[in-house]
């Protein structure tokens, strides 16, 4: 959607004191009843523009385009008017300035979240690890009509990275990402059918992994449909967003993630699912787990554990 032509220019009203608090919308920027959802869409549309992810080799290279950057910049101030007590859209403009090579600015923008709200996860790891903790723009845009896999995350699945991060608009989501082929539903697949995610605490004799299962109702009544995959649970030496123990810090702060079936780089399915209060409060012991747990990386032992996991565990038992 395009920003509405009466807000250039204009000095916006105050939001009314009626209007719903962005830190109550359960999916942040991406809600659709946020009071800047238009600005937020041109923004959003905005991003695809100012820069680029390239798959070399088995790199994923980000290069910024800095005079686009500066109309994200534009457009997300535009947002900032209609909701100046969303901090998620602050950080994005902060990461919208990093492409516009305005890294000053950027860092105080930060600050700035950081001042309101100490706590912030995204703001405080931003701050924190500037140089390895990559802003939003950095990441392949997502959404739930895309048809295809963005190259970047076709190359994630490759190394077997079925847990990924994306840009959802202006903020980062995650997708989960199983592979399947269309030939195993004969009934088709729909974003009707139910699906969901579930997560599953594993002590193995070579050490602790999560397991976690994407399953789609394509036969109502009968087996579901299940995709099995594992995060390790170690402590990398240094911070990697990309890893379990940090995708599980991350998701302890979010309310859905995007549940993706793909038969090569072709999308069969993609449905956002918002974490029902049992996932929520399974998210949150894990984080907490991995956390006090605090264990080493042993890729052989997580290797083993994975494939005792697959011979002990009996994934029938999941059901919806």
């Amino acid at each position: 959607m395009g920003i509405l032509n009466r807000l250039f220019g204009t000095k916006a009203k105050k939001p009314l004191p009626t209007a719903i608090s962005p830190a109550s919308l359960p999916l942040g920027l991406s809600d659709p009843k946020h009071r800047a959802r238009r600005n937020i869409d041109a923004a959003a549309s905005l991003a695809d523009t100012a820069g680029r992810l390239d798959v070399v080799g088995d790199r994923v290279l980000f290069s910024s385009l800095s005079p686009q950057a500066m109309k994200v910049v534009d457009a997300i101030d535009q947002a900032i008017q209609q909701a100046p007590d969303d901090f998620d859209l602050l950080i994005a403009k902060s990461a919208a300035l990093c492409c516009a090579a305005q890294f000053k600015s950027a860092e105080e923008v930060i600050d700035e979240v950081l001042k309101a709200v100490p706590n912030n996860f995204e703001a405080r790891q931003r701050k924190d690890h500037w140089e390895k903790w990559n802003h939003v723009m950095q990441y392949p845009p997502w959404f739930d009509s895309a048809k295809e896999l963005h190259p970047a995350m076709a190359r994630a699945i490759r190394d077997r990275r079925s847990v990924q991060l994306v840009r959802d608009g202006l903020q980062i989501g995650i997708a989960v990402v199983g592979n399947a082929e269309l030939k195993q539903f004969p009934r088709g697949l729909s974003t009707k059918m139910r699906s969901k995610w579930e997560l599953v605490w594993s002590e193995t004799p070579h050490g602790v992994l999560i397991a976690h299962y994407l399953m789609v109702e394509d036969d109502p009544g009968g087996d579901p449909f299940r995709v099995e995959a594992f995060l390790p649970t170690f402590v990398p030496t240094e911070v990697d967003p990309d890893s379990g123990y940090w995708l599980l810090q991350r998701l302890n702060h979010m309310n859905s993630c995007f549940l993706v079936l793909v038969d090569g780089e072709r999308v069969l399915y993609n449905a956002r699912y918002i974490f029902p209060g049992r996932v929520k409060a399974t998210l949150r012991l894990f984080a907490e787990r991995v956390v006090q747990r605090a264990e080493g990386r042993d890729l052989s032992a997580f290797q083993r554990a994975c494939q005792w996991h697959m011979s002990k565990f009996d994934m029938n038992s999941l059901r919806f």
